[in-house]
């Protein structure tokens, strides 16, 4: 159903303030969102020979991760340095909302939520709605074994309802996600959304994206 700019500024009004929302970064609300199946293995050995990636440069395991994820082209990697500031960030604003543009037209204001290692993402109408119980379509995991020996961090998007948030649509996401929580000025619409309401401005967020007045929310 397409709605108007205006009524997802209104959805945005109506959400409890963040500050009050932090309970939902828990481990809790990640197990209530999936149960007992998380959409990736949470424990990195699950997924590569820990003792050969501890044998090669963090050059080599992030080339590796890559190629291993190049067919949906949905990992990535963070250096300690990265990793730490993004860590801060998240700890200090765990929520924020992205409008996707869709190929068919519109765009899906999606919310994300930092319950880190992992971050879920769900529509702005369903955690309107249903708050921590609100399905998740998307989610980035966050493998944070190797951080001390090789000083590198890997992650790794799965689209969970492809039919509402396709594999592109995933990376895409998990590019602005990084890109919104690591630059400095893009951070300050993440910093006001949590933090200083009155001073968010979705239209602006949308514009930077381009993403006009005129567009259709789906």
């Amino acid at each position: 159903m397409l709605r108007s700019p205006g009524r997802v500024r209104g959805l945005l009004r109506q959400l409890p303030t963040f500050d009050t929302c932090r309970c939902i970064s828990s481990s809790q609300a990640v197990s209530a969102a999936f149960g007992s199946t998380l959409p990736s293995p949470s424990k990195l050995e699950a997924i590569v020979n820990m003792d050969k990636m501890l044998q090669r440069t963090p050059e080599q395991i992030g080339t590796l991760w890559q190629e291993h994820h190049a067919k949906d082209q949905n990992a990535a990697v963070l250096g300690s340095t990265e990793w730490k500031a993004y860590q801060a960030r998240a700890k200090a604003c765990p929520n924020f909302v992205i409008p996707l543009r869709k190929p068919q037209g519109g765009y899906l204001t999606v919310v994300l939520q930092q319950q880190l290692p992992i971050v879920i993402f769900t529509t702005l109408q369903e955690f309107y709605s249903l708050k921590d119980q609100a399905p998740p379509h998307l989610a980035i995991t966050h493998y944070t074994e190797l951080l001390e020996d090789k000083g590198i961090v890997l992650a790794k998007a799965d689209a969970i309802s492809p039919h509402l948030i396709s594999v592109a649509e995933a990376r895409t996401l998990m590019t602005l996600m990084y890109a919104f929580y690591s630059d400095p000025v893009s951070f300050l619409h993440v910093h006001n959304f949590n933090h200083n309401p009155a001073q968010f401005s979705f239209a602006e967020l949308a514009k930077e994206l381009g993403i006009g007045t005129d567009t259709p929310a789906l």
